[in-house]
This record gives C-alpha cells, structure tokens and sequence, in this order.
C-alpha cells in the first residue's frame, strides 16, 4: 500500500524533509482489532509532537496519524464475534463496509495510508450525509465519553476542525 512515510526522528520545522511517498505491506487486524480502507485522516499537534522523538514501540520508517475516517475492510478475531477464548465480541455492531471514525493508539502506525489498523474500541459509526471530516470529532468524543482521554483531546480536535 502507499503511505506517507516518516523516515527518522524531527521536529515541526523539519518534518516535511523526514517525510516520503513510499510503499509499506498492508496490516492485518489482530485480535479486537480492524482494519480501515482510509478515507480522510489529519494531522493531529500529538502526531508531530511525538514525531520529535519517536517512540520506542514504533519500527521506522512509521506512518504517523492518529485520527482517521474510513471505511472497515477486514475484522480481526472476537470483533463482531466471541473471541476464541470465550471473551464477549467488542463491537457486535460493526461490520464490513460500515463509515467509521477513528482515534487511536500513537504506538502503532497511523492513517496517513491506504489502510490502517485500529482497536475496535477507539472508533465511532459515522452517520449518514455526515461528512468524514466531522467525524474525527466524534471518534474523539466516544473516545473520551469512555474514560480513554482527557479532556485536551476534545479541544485539540475541534481546534483544528476551526470549531
């Protein structure tokens, strides 16, 4: 799959210079996982604030963004279905083509990529006629409405969505 690439480590004024076009293998979904066919994904300040140093679970080069829309393409195991291991299925509510929203984990690669993989729980469904833009603020909010944010994320998101 195509992905924008970080190839090193900068800060804000250099990043453009640590970033490239390139090809990377798509990810697969692992357990509560899934995967996104992306359709819009931002720049959140966390992505280059962390882009600064890097961080010790990323592989490199690593695809940065965290908030992402899109739509789902693949369910890993225990999903939609029990786990294997007899845990609850996450997200009965979700299948294959649904439009979601997605803020996720900044340990793993991000959305600025064809594809992407998110934990179930780190997304919201986007309703019809919403715009997919709109829809980083909402997987922002679920987000936070689960206990998984403080409230900076919020104001984060909406600033750059210019609300």
């Amino acid at each position: 799959m195509t992905a924008l690439l970080l190839d090193r480590p900068t800060g804000p004024a250099d990043l453009a210079s640590a970033m490239r076009i390139g090809a990377t293998p798509v990810p697969e979904p692992g357990k509560g996982q899934l995967r996104l066919r992306v359709e819009t994904c931002s720049l959140n300040p966390v992505d280059w604030k962390v882009a600064r140093g890097g961080n010790p679970a990323w592989t490199w080069p690593h695809v940065l963004g965290l908030d992402v829309a899109g739509t789902i393409d693949a369910l890993g195991p225990g999903v939609t279905t029990p786990a294997e291991d007899g845990a609850s299925a996450l997200r009965p509510d979700l299948a294959v083509g649904d439009r979601v929203a997605a803020h996720h984990d900044l340990r793993r690669p991000g959305g600025l990529a064809q594809y992407v993989v998110v934990d179930a729980r780190a997304l919201a469904p986007q309703g019809r006629g919403v715009d997919a833009v709109l829809d980083a603020v909402d997987a922002a909010y679920a987000r936070l409405a689960r206990g998984h944010q403080t409230g900076k994320l919020v104001c984060d998101v909406a600033g750059s969505a210019g609300a």
